[in-house]
Order: C-alpha cells, then structure tokens, then sequence
C-alpha cells in the first residue's frame, strides 16, 4: 500500500496544502506546533475514522472556520488511485467518503487505508494500566476487521446501561428486574471481543519476540500473553456467551454491593513479561521503548500477513526518543516499506539522508 498525496483545507492549523510522498521514507520536519502531527492525525482520520488525539471532530476545523476535509489518493496491490475523504463540519458532523461514494457506517472505510501509528504517547503503554494495552491491541485489530468496531461500540453502550442501573438498583431495588434484557447482549459482544482479542494475541506472540530478540541482541526475552475472566478452556463463541451470561446473573448482587461491573472483557489486558517478570515493575526506560518498538513493529507484519498489503507507518518524532543503535534498527526495519517520520532535531535529518524531505512552517509544506 502506498500513500501517493494527502490534500487537507481547515484541518487543525493548516488553511490548506497538498502534500505528495514517495514510497520509502518521508521525512517532515519542522519546528513544534507547525502541522508535522496534523497531518498524520489526518492520514490517521482516513484509516480509523477517529483522531488519535480528541474525541470532538470540531477540535479537527481550523479556529472560526465552520468545515474542513482531508483527502488521501493512494495506491494497493489491486488498484492505482484509491481515495478516500472526510468532511468536517461544526452544524453537520463528519462524513466519508471512499471512492466518491459516502460510507453509511465506518465499517465500510476503516483499514482500507492501512496505517501503524506511532506517537511519543505509546512509549508508556508498558508502565500504564490496563486500559491503554486494550487500546492498542483493539486499534489493531480494527484495522483489520471493519466489523470489530461496532462489537466494541455496542459492547460499551451495553456496559454503560448495566453500570446505570447498578447505581440505580443501590437506591431502588425494583431497577434488578431490567437487568435480565441486557445480559444476553452483553455475553453476546463480550464472546465477540474476547475470540478476537485472544486470536490477535496469538499471532502477536511469536513476532513481539523475535522483534524484541532483534532489538535487544537476545540479551532478553520478551514474552506475551492475554489476562482475561473468561476461561481459556471455552474456544467457542457459544461457550463464551453462555459462561458470561451466567457470570453476569451470579455476579449481580456483588456488583450492585460494589457499585460497578467486578468481571468482564472492559478488564481485559496484554501481559508484557521480560524474563518472565512483569515489565510494568521491572523493565528500564530503555527497555520499555524497544519493546513498544517491538509490538508496532509486529503490528505492522501481522496487517501484512493478514491483509497482504504492507501498511503504511507513521511515526510522530519519536525516533528522537531512541538512543542510536535501536533507532538504526527501526530504519533498517522500515526498509522497503512507506514511512513517514516527523522530526524537530535537524541534526537527525540529516542522518536520514536518502529520505524524501518535506518542510513544515506555519502548516505550510513544501
């Protein structure tokens, strides 16, 4: 997959520009708060159907504009122009747009243009709680099934109902009659979540440990594995539904005496072990960034192997983060693939010397 141009107008802090790319490295660059993040926030718009820093589409229009768009012209294995587009607008939300044609659900755009994001943010994914290693492994997996979304989406509007009327039985002892027409639901998403979550583990875990390998000149092994409530004995979606329904009947007086849901995939997380011990405890900074280094990395193969297109990798200044050696390995890793790097140091540009170099001021580039 390759991304040929991006064309944006009142997106964030750039009034307009159309912004081409070859199909190895492209560095921009530029001093902070210029629009090197704004763009891959766009390109990342078009592949996620979200920003992945706010949750408010008006944040994405440029002050006192009332619309905005970005635009990605790119290039698969099957076809040479793709497109795909959204618009922002503050009196009508956002629309998009693949090919012309406008997507009545996100499930119609999302990973057609296929992205690995990484921003200075994911260098704490080790030392964070659970919620940021679900995000990860659920942005992965989105990209690659359309439909997994809509199972989170329906997942939470379900958990948030059931959290309502927790509270609300505490007070009114009638509200526990109503439980019993979500449970079936909730089991039935929680089933969905859970295969999916447990399958991109398992295709995780061998390439995070060879790319750690990798990384660290095998002086230590990573090792991965899903901590979940659900029983790794039930492999079906039937069994799964069924346990967690259940659950979600025995568990109701204990989470009304608690005041929220004890049990459940929202407590999923992704075990991160060095030497078999907990590396949220026991790894060092530089340990911490080579193994993000090395989920992102096996996020990219596992979109290759699953999709047979290589994704495009985005990357947000944080080579800048990396001492020498790792940073080398990434841009060897990166090798034949399409990148773009943001930077700030220009000393680090001109180690990349054979990269195509776009300079940003004032959300201008060229």
């Amino acid at each position: 997959m390759v991304l040929t141009n991006v064309r944006l107008k009142n997106f964030r802090n750039i009034t307009e520009c159309d912004v081409s790319f070859d199909e190895g490295v492209n560095l921009v660059f530029g001093e902070n708060a210029q629009g090197k993040t704004s763009l891959l926030e766009a390109i990342y718009l078009l592949s996620a159907g979200k920003s992945f820093r706010t949750r408010h589409m008006r944040e994405l229009i440029l002050h006192e504009e009332k619309e905005a768009f970005a635009e990605a012209h790119y290039k698969t294995a099957t076809f040479d122009d793709m497109r795909m587009k959204a618009t922002l607008s503050k009196a009508e939300g956002k629309a998009f747009y693949k090919n012309g044609v406008r997507a009545t659900k996100l499930s119609e755009i999302i990973g057609s243009l296929s992205v690995v994001l990484f921003v200075p943010e994911h260098l704490s994914m080790v030392k964070d709680g659970p919620s940021v290693r679900r995000a990860f492994l659920d942005a992965a997996i989105s990209q690659l099934y359309p439909m997994y979304p809509s199972y989170l989406n329906e997942y939470k509007k379900l958990y948030e109902i059931r959290l309502s009327l927790i509270r609300q039985a505490k007070q009114d002892p009638r509200r526990r009659d109503l439980f019993g027409l979500y449970h079936a639901p909730l089991a039935q998403m929680s089933a969905k979540i859970c295969l999916h979550r447990r399958a991109y583990i398992h295709e995780l875990i061998p390439h995070a440990a060879e790319q750690y390998r990798l990384i660290s000149d095998a002086r230590e092994e990573l090792s991965l594995a899903c901590e979940s409530d659900i029983p790794t004995e039930l492999q079906t979606e039937e069994e799964i539904a069924a346990f967690t329904a259940k659950r979600l009947e025995d568990d109701l007086e204990r989470d009304i005496r608690a005041g929220f849901p004890v049990h459940g995939v929202h407590r999923d997380d992704l075990s991160l072990l060095l030497d078999q011990k907990p590396a949220r405890s026991f790894a060092s900074q530089g340990q911490q960034r080579s193994i993000v280094l090395a989920l992102k990395l096996s996020e990219g193969e596992i979109a290759h192997d699953t999709l047979g297109e290589t994704p495009i990798f985005l990357f947000d200044d944080v080579l800048s983060e990396l001492d020498r050696r790792r940073r080398d390995f990434v841009l060897s890793k990166l090798e034949g693939k399409q990148t773009i790097l943001t930077f700030c140091d220009p000393v680090r540009k001109k180690q990349l010397s054979s990269a195509r170099r776009i300079w940003v001021k004032e959300g201008n580039f060229r």
